[in-house]
């Protein structure tokens, strides 16, 4: 399988580091759940050449190529090229070591997360705040800053010195209008994400952007904005925390062992969005139940229990907005790791946290077609370069997303192959939606988006 191919590479913004640019066949399968060989009657695998522009795919080869890398420290690339420098006024007096802005989590030595214990945080991807600290102890921890505007590449969150508010939510008019019962507050955590002001002298570097913004969705209309995951826990560790760079294994390549078919975590209710108002989530999920009730019982299907086929982490809805905690995360975690497929319904807007969770621990997104719209654009697309979304995720055709029996039925028939071939494909671009500065080859989210963004503007200046 190919790998996925950046635009232009920029290195890590780790401590005392610079940012730089720089289908199987249809014979019988098997899987097991439990204990249990479950046999089941396969079918073509869904694998599909990527439909990316080729000028597109050609520029981010391009530019890779010709890019000379920053340094990393998990890497052995060569330093150069010119260092993108940020003017962070907040940060005047603030230093790495007291910017610290997730903790760590410790799942126990009996969790099954113990092996991938270094790459849990305690995140909270819903607030605002969140990508504050994030960003402020990202750029803390560089040697990326400078002492003006006038030096920079971007100013984080505003050139002014006063630093001006540190996080620009993208703020989605529909929600504004239609969801009166709504409190303001409320509205600014539906989708948080970061803003960067450009200063004037390189606007022409950046789109003619004022300010780029990273977030869910993003507006496909607007250039100065760009798709990223929501920020969650599950982060590239640092060499210091592993103790040997040799022992850093991603939880996406760990061989979990999986005993259900399809997991969901997350609140027990919902309506669905404007324009979306299908099925209550609570309907939804007592027919999950009793259609897994059913199938158990049908000696073709030869499971041990309902909770082989699925299994539900469902909570109020305060519950999961407000009382995070660790133990909530290690929970989730812990199921997502335990299925091949996770159900991640729209709920009042088209894209969830929970993707990304799962991805993290190798468990399928079962999406929409509204969702795949916008998961189809994380990083403009630059993240699709090798195969589409549909290669990874299931994706619901419409009419069928709301309905358990449906989702339940179409699960149960894809077979143990094309579910591993899958999987590798997930393998290839899990590094990409994650946040941690760590990461090798300058290949997660936060660089990734600015990549996507300097990449448009530069094949648009050339056009």
């Amino acid at each position: 399988m190919c790998t996925v191919i950046l635009g232009f590479v920029l290195s890590l913004l780790g401590a005392g580091q610079s940012l730089a640019f720089d289908g199987s066949s249809s014979e019988n399968n098997a899987r097991i759940y439990g204990d249990t060989l479950r046999p089941e009657q396969g079918q073509q695998c869904l694998l599909q050449a990527s439909t990316k522009s080729q000028k597109m795919k050609s520029s981010h080869k391009q530019l890779a190529s010709e890019t000379t890398l920053g340094q990393s420290r998990l890497s052995d690339l060569e330093k150069g090229g010119d260092a993108l420098k940020f003017y962070v006024p907040v940060l005047e007096r603030k230093a790495c070591e007291n910017s610290e802005w997730s903790p760590p989590i410790d799942p126990g030595k009996t969790s099954k997360l113990e092996v991938v214990r270094p790459w849990l945080r305690i995140s909270d991807g819903i607030l605002i705040e969140g990508y504050t600290s994030y960003i402020q102890h990202r750029l803390a921890c560089s040697n990326s800053r400078v002492d003006s505007s006038e030096q920079a590449d971007l100013c984080y969150p505003t050139c002014s010195e006063e630093g001006g508010h540190p996080v620009l939510p993208y703020q989605m008019e529909r929600f504004k209008s239609s969801k009166a019962t709504h409190s303001t507050q409320r509205n600014q955590k539906y989708m948080p994400g970061a803003c960067l002001e450009v200063p004037l002298q390189r606007r022409s570097s950046w789109l003619n952007c004022s300010e780029v913004c990273l977030h869910p969705e993003s507006k496909p209309e607007d250039p100065c904005s760009v798709e990223t995951p929501y920020m969650h826990g599950v982060m590239w560790p640092s060499p210091e925390q592993v103790g040997d760079e040799r022992d850093i294994v991603p939880p996406w390549e760990v061989n979990f062992t999986r005993t259900t078919m399809l997991a969901f975590v997350g609140s027990d209710r919902g309506i669905g969005a404007p324009g979306h108002q299908e099925v209550g989530r609570e309907i939804i999920l007592r027919t999950l139940h009793d259609e897994a009730s059913r199938m158990s019982r049908n000696a073709s299907v030869n499971v041990p229990s309902p909770e082989s086929l699925f299994t539900a982490h469902a909570y109020p809805p305060e519950e999961v907005n407000y009382n995070l905690t660790a133990q909530f995360f290690i929970d989730a975690w812990e199921l997502y790791a335990s299925a091949d497929f996770c159900w991640c319904p729209h709920g009042d807007t088209p894209t969830r946290r929970a993707v990304y969770d799962a991805i993290m621990f190798g468990c399928l997104p079962v999406v929409d077609k509204w969702g795949a719209e916008y998961y189809s654009r994380l990083f403009n697309g630059a993240l699709w370069q090798d195969f589409n979304v549909g290669d990874v995720f299931i994706v619901m055709p419409e009419g069928t997303e709301s309905d358990g029996q449906l989702i339940l039925g179409k699960l149960v028939t894809i077979p143990a192959t094309e579910i591993e071939l899958r999987r590798r494909s997930l393998k290839q671009i899990a590094a990409s939606l994650q946040w941690g500065e760590h990461t090798p080859g300058g290949r997660d989210a936060f660089l990734m988006a600015l990549t996507a963004i300097r990449t448009q503007a530069d094949i648009l200046n050339e056009s």
